[in-house]
């Protein structure tokens, strides 16, 4: 491994997220695998597993603010094939969620049916982040779907809910 992705992970562990992801997309993927690697590494231990968590879903929204769609995306397939222990809603709900910031609501809606394959729940907050994706992608009858497969689910909209919908009407 190189010390340049590392440098740049711990930039981004030191709260400079956006200057260090920039950075690491001109890289490409083996600089973001190292950095995820880094963070990974840096807390292995059992009691590590909270401040881990947090730092992979904060690293995960920076990716979103930065419309790195396909990075955020790259990120949790990786932590998933390496089986890291991380709160799955929350976790899928930053990546659906950065997806919907880069406009990338195909990627969002592919994350939502792989939890559903992977048998967690999704909740209001994953349908949200889909919702608002699909506002984003201009793809209105996408969402009208996922409010009525919320309601078959048992999953409860919220004001949230209804307004990305409405939003994706306006925008499609």
């Amino acid at each position: 491994r190189n010390s340049r992705p590392t440098e740049f992970s711990l930039v981004f562990l030191d709260g400079d997220g956006m200057h260090a992801f920039r950075e690491l997309s001109a890289l490409g993927v083996d600089a973001t695998r190292d950095a995820v690697a880094c963070v990974l590494d840096k807390h292995s231990g059992p009691t590590d597993e909270l401040e881990k968590n947090r730092e992979l879903i904060n690293l995960v929204r920076d990716l979103g603010k930065a419309k790195q769609a396909k990075t955020a995306v790259y990120v949790f397939r990786y932590v998933y094939e390496r089986d890291v222990f991380v709160d799955e809603q929350y976790f899928a709900s930053a990546v659906i969620n950065a997806c919907s910031r880069a406009g990338d609501w195909g990627e969002a809606l592919t994350i939502l049916l792989e939890m559903s394959e992977r048998l967690v729940e999704a909740d209001t907050t994953m349908y949200n982040a889909a919702v608002s994706s699909c506002g984003t992608g201009s793809q209105w009858i996408q969402a009208l779907q996922l409010l009525v497969e919320m309601s078959a689910r048992s999953v409860e909209a919220d004001t949230i809910s209804y307004n990305a919908a409405v939003s994706a009407c306006e925008h499609g």
